[in-house]
């Protein structure tokens, strides 16, 4: 049963063997993975963890191979945000072709994906664009004026109440920050001159 106050953590069952042999029985195979993970998620009912009623099972196809009806109906609704964590028989594995890889130290591998996790994957994909890289540079060159009218300026929280006066006192703070590098740049010493010599 889950806390009050606890976030609601929807869980999936996946189980797979890779032949039909024995899926007539009343127990098989499929069913002892779901029993284990199900004993898994309500160990994990502290946390929020609930077994969703839909059920993803594939028997007799390969774990090599991920073209799998209920792997692939599985993976959909995880797209459209149904389920939150997936749980794996962890001797289900077996077949993989990229286990070693995936679990060199450990017996199981936890892969958290948030339900935004598109979204995010979006963003990472505009991060490798020329576009990014100019819109990164000169998001620079605007922080830090931010950072120094916080820094130098104490200008931490707006002081005028409004929308008129926080863009009035902004203005002011913009216009100091301006009279600052015009008056540096203005009254900056000549460059390339001879050192004066002591008398």
């Amino acid at each position: 049963m889950n806390t009050k106050g606890t976030k609601v953590v929807r869980c999936a069952i996946y189980t797979c063997v890779s032949t039909d042999q024995g899926l007539e029985q009343d127990f098989n195979s499929l069913d002892a993975q779901y029993d284990a993970s199900q004993s898994y998620i309500r160990s994990q009912a502290h946390a929020g963890w609930t077994l969703v009623r839909s059920k993803y099972d594939d028997g007799g196809f390969s774990g090599g191979d991920t073209d799998r009806p209920a792997l692939q109906r599985l993976l959909e609704d995880v797209r459209g945000g149904k389920i939150d964590v997936i749980v794996v028989y962890t001797r289900d594995c077996g077949s993989c072709p990229i286990k070693s890889k995936c679990t060199p130290n450990m017996t199981f591998r936890k892969i958290p994906r948030d339900v935004h996790e598109d979204a995010r994957d979006h963003a990472r994909a505009l991060m490798r664009t020329p576009e990014f890289d100019r819109s990164r540079d000169e998001r620079k060159k605007i922080e830090m004026r931010f950072a120094h009218l916080k820094t130098h300026h104490r200008f931490e929280r707006m002081r005028l109440r409004g929308l008129s006066g926080a863009r009035d006192e902004f203005h002011l703070a913009a216009t100091v920050q301006n009279l600052k590098t015009l008056a540096n740049y203005i009254w900056r010493p000549p460059q390339n001159l001879p050192a004066p010599c002591p008398a």
